[in-house]
């Protein structure tokens, strides 16, 4: 996890945006030096290059507005190809009246249109690759959930549903109870019966953070092993926190 402008964000997806950009980028300069005669140096480079940026920058805001950035693991092929498409399609629309209003803001129409069809090939194989990252859990941070209420198993069921998703990077480590489950939520997870080691425990089954998602706190908090967790490096989030 990356902490910007105080705000947390997964490493992964940093790279799958700033990967899916650079290719963009890339597929635009191969379409513009492919116009200019496969010659490098016919190329205008610095104008050339505001353009094409423009172009990115376009590109993502599309994304971003159109919430078509999302990735899961559980899209089909067919589903992604479909959702880039589309967002290519939409990205295509705004600049073909960016060209109109002001041509000079914008590359020739063919490098535009090779650049696309290009990036959408290479695209399409990044997506699939980034799916990939998804369905096998890396670059995930492993939690230890504390607390056996209502809370914790919501925060249990949400990190279930989306964790071949992108906007989640983290994966369920083993959760410590204050008493014995009633239910088989805790099934196939690493369960602790009491919070005594409680650091100790969280560092052998490798968890870089731990959640307090307790209903009731007074007199159940293990105030003390969560100070020496703090103390020891191991982050401590608040269950609300971490949900949101």
């Amino acid at each position: 996890m990356i902490k910007l402008f105080g705000k947390k964000y997964p490493i992964r997806n940093l790279i799958f945006l700033g990967g899916e950009g650079f290719l963009l980028f890339l597929s635009l300069i191969a379409a513009a030096v492919y116009h200019h005669g496969g010659d490098l140096s016919a190329v205008n480079i610095l104008p050339m290059y505001s353009r094409l940026l423009l172009i990115v920058v376009v590109y993502f805001f599309n994304l971003y507005y159109s919430n078509f950035y999302t990735v899961s693991s559980r899209f089909s092929y067919m589903e992604m190809a479909s959702r880039l498409a589309l967002a290519l399609g939409g990205t295509l629309i705004f600049l073909e009246a960016l060209y109109f209003v002001s041509p000079a803001l914008l590359p020739d129409q063919s490098v535009l249109l090779a650049g696309l069809l290009i990036f959408g090939f290479l695209s399409s194989l990044w997506r699939y690759a980034y799916c990939l990252v998804l369905r096998k859990g890396w670059w995930t941070t492993p939690v230890l959930i504390v607390g056996s209420g209502a809370f914790s198993k919501k925060i249990i069921r949400e990190l279930r549903l989306n964790k071949n998703g992108y906007e989640c990077a983290y994966r369920l480590a083993a959760v410590a109870l204050e008493e014995a489950p009633v239910d088989d939520i805790y099934s196939d997870v690493p369960v602790f019966y009491s919070f005594s080691g409680l650091c100790q425990r969280s560092k052998e089954i490798g968890a870089e953070e731990i959640v307090v998602a307790m209903d009731q706190r007074r007199g159940r908090l293990p105030i003390d092993e969560l100070l020496a967790c703090k103390m020891s490096g191991m982050p401590i989030v608040e269950g609300e926190t971490f949900y949101e």
